[in-house]
């Protein structure tokens, strides 16, 4: 008889995005499967690793779910909703490994908590949202409900009272204030030590808990040696912050932005390769003729090396520019909005970038960001930024974590 000794592993992951789990496909060892949408067609191009994608909307309850999968994990990106949170706690019931794997770099919890009071003022229609959308939303609570086996006898009340809380309130309130042994996932898989304070108030994890791994995604920084005086080009890297409407962004002020790139390649006498978003309008940039010969716009995906030779990388604050400056790129960080701010983590704060908050700041200090790499000259500093944002920085952050989820 051949014995199957490959583990089964359930990813409740955003189909979607594949970027944040298609490293877990150098696991040779096991199968990979996925669940997020309720119902539908299978998705297109998923990767090859993941075996099968299954919909909430075929199985009645979790246990249903674990039943069919049988699987030996299961691996969050969150556990929000309710039929994430019932999933746990049916998967923990039956001793199945639960895991919270990071999927990127969190805002602070203070700001995630002022975003959600702004919320509140649409609470009404949310409410009444969901009860229009009744035939949709009973199954859901269904199937929460159906986990209250998983649940010891002294943490009944506070499993009854999460839904009607995040019903009333905010799912945010409702998660803060209900936290209970059976809703917590087994270990949860830290990128960054900067997330633990939030994942704590979300989850009331404790660090015995928590394995910090380093982010995945630069593993091949890590690894390929950074090219730190190239002169062959610079790179700004958009947002499409015009787009999605916010921040007071016109497009006088998209002009304005693609204005102080022309005069970047002046002063430097190099070309901006200007690195699109996905859901950026590439025709906004396209009609600037006076960008024509001083930048070459690209929005279809690129290798690392594109960054590493780079001679200076210009962004907003994103979990990207973590990654350039663990590689020790020079790196400007952007506030360039029309109410100047640090959108974001203001990674400068560290001293190992620099920050511009306006334009006028291109043509009085352009040529001491470009021969200033504050990576490389503030090393202490540079030791503590990759300790608290991606420690450690080696490029084995992907074999960590899928040790941590196979072993």
């Amino acid at each position: 008889m051949i014995m199957n000794d490959r583990k089964r592993i359930l990813l409740v992951f955003n189909t979607k995005r594949q970027e944040l789990y298609s490293y877990l496909g150098e696991d040779l060892s096991s199968d990979y499967y996925i669940i997020f949408t309720e119902s539908g067609e299978a998705s297109a191009n998923l990767p090859s690793f993941i075996k099968e994608e299954l919909f909430w909307n075929d199985y009645r309850t979790p246990f249903h779910l674990l039943n069919a999968v049988k699987p030996d994990g299961v691996v969050f990106q969150e556990v929000f909703d309710l039929k994430q949170i019932a999933l746990n706690i049916a998967a923990k019931s039956k001793n199945i490994k639960t895991f919270f794997l990071d999927h990127g770099i969190w805002n602070d919890f203070e700001s995630i908590k002022k975003n959600d009071l702004s919320l509140k003022s649409k609470n009404r229609r949310r409410k009444l949202g969901k009860l229009n959308r009744w035939h949709k939303v009973i199954p859901g609570y269904l199937f929460y409900f159906s986990a209250i086996r998983g649940i010891k006898t002294k943490n009944f009340g506070k499993f009854f009272v999460l839904p009607v809380i995040a019903f009333f309130k905010s799912l945010l309130t409702s998660l803060t204030k209900n936290k209970f042994p059976e809703r917590k996932p087994d270990k949860f898989i830290l990128f960054s030590r900067h997330n633990y304070n939030t994942v704590f108030h979300y989850y009331g994890c404790t660090e015995k808990e928590i394995v910090y791994t380093g982010f995945p995604f630069y593993d091949a920084l890590a690894n390929e040696q950074p090219i730190l005086n190239s002169n062959d080009y610079i790179i700004f890297i958009d947002h499409p912050y015009l787009e999605h409407h916010i921040l007071g962004w016109d497009e006088c002020f998209h002009e304005n932005v693609a204005k102080a790139i022309a005069e970047i390649a002046e002063l430097s006498g190099k070309k901006v390769k200007i690195k699109l978003h996905p859901r950026s309008n590439k025709a906004l940039w396209e009609k600037y003729e006076f960008l024509h010969d001083k930048a070459e716009i690209i929005q279809q995906p690129v290798s690392n090396n594109f960054y590493l030779n780079g001679s200076l990388i210009i962004g907003y604050a994103s979990t990207m520019m973590i990654g350039f400056i663990c590689a020790k790129k020079n790196v400007v960080l952007l506030g360039w909005h029309p109410k100047p701010q640090i959108f974001g983590i203001d990674f400068s704060l560290f001293g190992i970038c620099h920050k511009s908050l306006s334009f006028s700041e291109v043509k009085s200090k352009f040529l001491y960001w470009q021969s200033h790499n504050l990576a490389l000259q503030n090393e202490e500093a540079y030791q503590k930024f990759v300790e608290y944002f991606n420690y450690p920085f080696d490029g084995n952050a992907s074999q960590r974590i899928i040790e941590i989820i196979s072993g």
